[in-house]
């Protein structure tokens, strides 16, 4: 018997030093809180890393309610409360709780509830860990989100009061030098007549701009929005609508099987109608032009690309080209705003992908884009 007695106390001893060995290895606070007497073991971390004394009051139970955040403790109460009452082996909830400096830290408590014979529960081991670094990171982020989304509503609102006030103005000086040349055009030298032009293109040039920054920022995008488009169809009818284009050109377009899609349809039309487009503004004169639409899956992406045989571009404009109003040639011999890819990279981004140029000048360009492949 007292041998037996023997090896069992050993064994406790052993027990009773792994774990104190086991809490001064770990940056949680474990703790031990028997339901019966209400009183609690906390390990030294815990008064290290809420800077409190190790006495009575930290002892009991009812000393861990005094520090929870007033706005946390209903919920934390009434969670553990609803937990011990039903069968449940386990209970985890995240709160504030003080420090004994006044400040509050972020916590994630949990616990393995032992119960009696009917079920009662009798006793509550678990481990509290700090979080207040991740959850400062968290809020940052959230406040970070929260700050861009309200500037991107301000810039829809100002992009399309802009658009209104700016549009009609352009109007208007499109449509008087538009008399005034079909008026007094007879009565003007060449001069004043190519200055005439020179508003009217202006003008018109001016307008384009405006609807482009319009549509950039309209560009929007909501995970309740993602629906599965048909990449072959949707490709299908932008090339309808450049038909007339394409034809001008006298350009072959070559479509692989594409992957279908997880996304919102009018910006992922908008991606390719612009992709497509540069393939057949920036063409050789002396060459057939040949695009190729291409996709496939990537693990977690699609990636499709978009290549062409075009006029190329130097690879010292590669990334300069997204961004905005970035333009390398002359507007005399390539119409447009500069806006295309820009918005190109706004839609990819938001759909989770990236969006880059593979080119050499004189021998074509190369759009590949990756879109998140939600499944």
């Amino acid at each position: 018997m007292r041998k037996k007695v023997e090896e069992q106390s050993k064994e406790i001893l052993e027990a009773n030093e792994r774990f104190e060995l086991a809490t001064k290895a770990t940056s949680d606070v474990i703790w031990d809180w028997d339901l019966t007497s209400n009183k609690v073991f906390r390990s030294a971390h815990f008064f290290k890393m809420f800077g409190y004394q190790m006495d009575e009051r930290t002892k009991n139970h009812d000393f861990w309610k005094t520090i929870i955040h007033p706005e946390d403790a209903v919920k934390v109460s009434e969670n553990l409360e609803k937990t011990l009452r039903s069968d449940a082996q386990f209970w985890e909830q995240e709160f504030r709780v003080k420090r004994a400096d006044d400040t509050y830290a972020y916590i994630i408590d949990k616990g393995y509830i032992q119960r009696d014979d009917i079920g009662a529960p009798i006793r509550m081991i678990g481990a509290t860990q700090d979080i207040s670094k991740r959850k400062k990171a968290e809020i940052q982020v959230m406040e970070a989100n929260q700050s861009l989304a309200n500037a991107n509503e301000e810039l829809k609102v100002f992009a399309f009061l802009a658009s209104h006030d700016l549009r009609e103005p352009l109007r208007m000086i499109s449509s008087f030098m538009s008399l005034l040349e079909k008026k007094y055009s007879k009565d003007l030298d060449a001069k004043a007549n190519q200055y005439i032009n020179f508003a009217i293109d202006g003008s018109k040039r001016l307008t384009t701009l405006i609807n482009d920054l319009l549509e950039y920022s309209k560009v929007g995008f909501h995970p309740n929005s993602l629906e599965k488009i048909n990449a072959n169809e949707l490709v299908k009818s932008v090339l309808e609508l450049k038909s007339d284009l394409i034809r001008e050109s006298n350009a072959k377009i070559i479509v692989d099987d594409l992957p279908a899609i997880m996304g919102i349809k009018t910006p992922i039309q908008i991606l390719f109608q612009n992709l497509i487009g540069n393939s057949l503004k920036y063409r050789k004169t002396d060459t057939e032009l040949i695009i190729k639409i291409s996709g496939r899956v990537e693990n977690d992406f699609l990636e499709f690309s978009v290549e062409d045989n075009g006029i190329g571009i130097e690879g010292e404009y590669l990334e300069f080209i997204f961004g905005i109003l970035n333009r390398v040639h002359p507007k005399e011999k390539y119409p447009g705003t500069g806006m295309g890819l820009a918005t190109c990279r706004k839609i990819v981004t938001q759909h989770g992908g990236k969006i880059w140029v593979e080119s050499t000048l004189g021998a074509g360009s190369k759009f590949l884009f990756t879109l998140k492949n939600y499944g």
